[in-house]
Parts: C-alpha cells; structure tokens; sequence
C-alpha cells in the first residue's frame, strides 16, 4: 500500500462459480478426477489459511481502511471455503474417521491417565 494515500481502499467484489463441470460421459454419469478431488480439498485448506491469516492482519493493522481491507478479504476466502466445502461434500470426498464410543473414552482415559502422572 502506498503510504501517502490515506483514502477509502475498497476491495473488489469476489466473481467466482463452483458449478458442477457438464462432463457426462455416454450414460449420463459425472466423472471427476482422482486430482479434482485433491485440488478441492488442497482449495479447501488454503483458503482457510488465508483467511486465517488475514484476520490475523487485521488484527495488527493501525490504519482502519487497511484493517477493513484484510477482513473483506477474510470473509471472501471464507465464502471459497464454505463453496469447496460443499463441492467436497456433494462428492463425498469429506473423510471423517468413525470410530466408536469405547474407543474415545480408551482414548479419553488414557490422556487423562497421563496428564495426572505428570502433574
């Protein structure tokens, strides 16, 4: 940013689609590649970092225009977030571990166990 310029900085409005791909095959049928399927997720992850880390700007800014800029641009990384999380969604692509009750409190115990032998 230049230093001299004190006035309103606007960050542009964020143009983006995450339509499904018209890739039919003869049947009719979808077909997404084993890399689209990396690609979300990577998407997914890095724009959390980002907008993690400009709310952390922000955070740190004197200048207000320059705070207002950084929190824009948290919030539009935060709406690529939510859109390649319902593309992983839609595809199934999430993975989220399953794993019963009595292995989380073995688990739970165990940690319990060793944070009281260390205190």
């Amino acid at each position: 940013m230049n230093p001299y310029h004190s006035g309103y900085v606007e960050v542009p409005p964020l143009l983006y689609s995450m339509k499904n791909p018209s890739s039919a095959d003869a049947f009719g049928h979808h077909s997404f590649s084993h890399d689209n399927k990396w690609i979300a997720l990577e998407s997914h992850a890095a724009s959390k970092s980002m907008a993690e880390t400009n709310f952390t700007s922000a955070l740190m800014m004197r200048d207000t225009n320059v705070r207002y800029a950084h929190i824009e641009m948290a919030l539009q990384q935060i709406t690529l977030q939510e859109g390649f999380a319902e593309v992983i969604k839609q595809r199934g692509w999430s993975f989220s571990p399953h794993v019963g009750v009595a292995d989380q409190i073995n688990t739970y115990q165990h940690f319990q166990t060793l944070f009281h032998e260390y205190n």
